[in-house]
């Protein structure tokens, strides 16, 4: 069985960038959450395994946005050579990008020899690795000396 639930339209804007609409309820027609009716309760889930990369990007997103970052999940670009890219997190100033940020739930990823750095980094802007919530700090640090580099006339990013 279906059952459906209504939500009131309204916008929502993103904290870092306000001119940044998420999603105009008020635009886009109601549509109900659906909401299945479980089949069986054969199925198990393991509740101690560990943080999934997932969580880790949405604990990050999260940090960074709070932080007042300009920051996107999940989005889509291509290379100049027509190769397709999925970035797990981008931090834009102003309208252009300054970084990407790809994460991983394994400590001691290496990027440097992979097709997909090899990729992220034709962008023009730094590829960061984030792996573990210790990180954050030295990233924070890293996303506003590369903001305040911009800011400096002359230092624009394309």
């Amino acid at each position: 069985m279906l059952a459906a639930f209504s939500v009131s339209s309204h916008s929502t804007l993103s904290p870092a960038s306000p001119n940044r609409a998420i999603a105009p309820a008020d635009v886009l027609p109601s549509l109900p959450v659906r909401v299945y009716d479980p089949t069986s309760s054969s199925g198990r889930i393991d509740a101690t395994q560990p943080r999934t990369e997932f969580e880790l990007q949405a604990w990050l997103y999260n940090r960074l946005n709070l932080d007042g970052f300009d920051v996107r999940g999940e989005i889509k670009g291509k290379t100049n050579a027509g190769e397709n890219a999925r970035f797990d997190l981008i931090v834009f100033a102003g309208n252009g990008l300054i970084a990407i940020i790809e994460v991983k739930d394994t400590p001691g990823s290496n990027l440097e020899k992979t097709r997909q750095g090899s990729r992220y980094r034709t962008f023009g802007v730094p590829l960061f690795l984030f792996f573990h919530e210790n990180q954050y700090l030295q990233l924070r640090a890293r996303l506003t000396a590369l903001m305040q580099n911009i800011a400096q006339p002359g230092h624009e990013h394309e």
